[in-house]
């Protein structure tokens, strides 16, 4: 607690220094833009300790916390938010962080108030070492809490490493216009090999290691380069393609026949995902929670950076 206010004091030191050496320059010129980045600054200074002051009961405090809703203390239906890119870093602005997904599933599992979740997902995140990560979770904290639910609704969007996170819920909706899918993996590059002749530039590259350039975009790709990288990728759709036969089990609808389109890569709309069994039903987070969970109150768990922690990187 001491440590916060110093740390807080300290930076509103250092801002104040700036912010007083703007308001000097504004008198000589430019006087009404120094004074907007002037105000810009003091308010900037004032959330950080608005949200760092743990005792702080105002209403402020709360609305500076990342968490967008308080812990409710009657029976309701936890709600996580998967949006964009799955990613493994705790910073995850344009995504999600599979480390604050995982942090939300343990508090709203934790709450004895909450009956189950719901992860909404809207991705189509192509980061299989992260994906990787919240499928253990999932998989981790149905183990520990077998009397609570965790549901997978997808939103507009839920294809390729969204989809394998998906299949470690106990049941996948989705609604009928929603993509579902694209269990395939793709590597693209370009080479300017030929540019660079063009223009009579050499490229000069130094390695150690026999296959360290082997993708090197400025040098001819090698069969042997081809291979490795298509070595790579088969393993890892070998792998997500193993996950999902796990989590969905005989809920995939003649998976002999249809493995092979199954796993194309392939999109399909919620009506025909549902026909093949990538989905259980169609719904919404709202239709899911009346009709499944047998509750209405909706309870947001979703870790997201407020303004302040996007814009000093926290």
């Amino acid at each position: 607690m001491l440590k916060k206010i110093y740390i807080s004091i300290h930076r509103l030191w250092l801002y104040a220094k700036a912010s007083l050496f703007l308001v000097v320059l504004a008198r000589k010129r430019w006087k009404w833009l120094m004074r907007g980045v002037s105000f810009v600054l003091i308010v900037t200074v004032g959330s950080i300790l608005l949200r760092n002051i743990k005792g702080l009961s105002t209403p402020w405090r709360n609305y500076w916390k990342p968490v967008a809703h308080q812990p409710m203390h009657e029976k309701h239906i936890g709600l996580i938010d998967i949006k964009g890119p799955i990613i493994a870093s705790e910073i995850s602005v344009g995504g999600t962080s599979a480390s604050n997904i995982a942090t939300s599933l343990e508090k709203a599992l934790s709450n004895p108030h909450a009956i189950g979740v719901i992860l909404r997902i809207n991705s189509v995140s192509n980061h299989l070492m992260a994906a990787s990560q919240v499928y253990e979770v999932i998989r981790e904290q149905k183990q520990r809490h077998p009397n609570k639910s965790i549901l997978a609704v997808c939103a507009t969007a839920c294809t390729r490493a969204s989809y394998y996170v998906a299949s470690a819920c106990d049941a996948i909706f989705a609604e009928e216009s929603s993509t579902i899918g694209g269990i395939g993996l793709h590597y693209a590059q370009t080479g300017y090999v030929g540019s660079l002749k063009k223009l009579g530039i050499e490229r000069r590259l130094y390695t150690a290691g026999k296959n360290k350039a082997a993708l090197d975009q400025y040098s001819p790709m090698s069969s042997q380069a081809r291979q490795m990288m298509q070595s790579l990728l088969n393993d890892w759709h070998a792998q997500l393609i193993e996950g999902i036969k796990l989590g969905r089990g005989d809920r995939l609808k003649n998976l002999e026949q249809n493995a092979e389109i199954l796993f194309s890569g392939r999109i399909w709309l919620g009506k025909e995902a549902l026909k093949l069994g990538l989905i259980d039903g169609l719904g919404s987070i709202h239709s899911v929670a009346r009709d499944i969970l047998k509750r209405s109150k909706i309870v947001d768990y979703s870790i997201r950076p407020n303004f302040m922690q996007s814009i000093l990187g926290q």
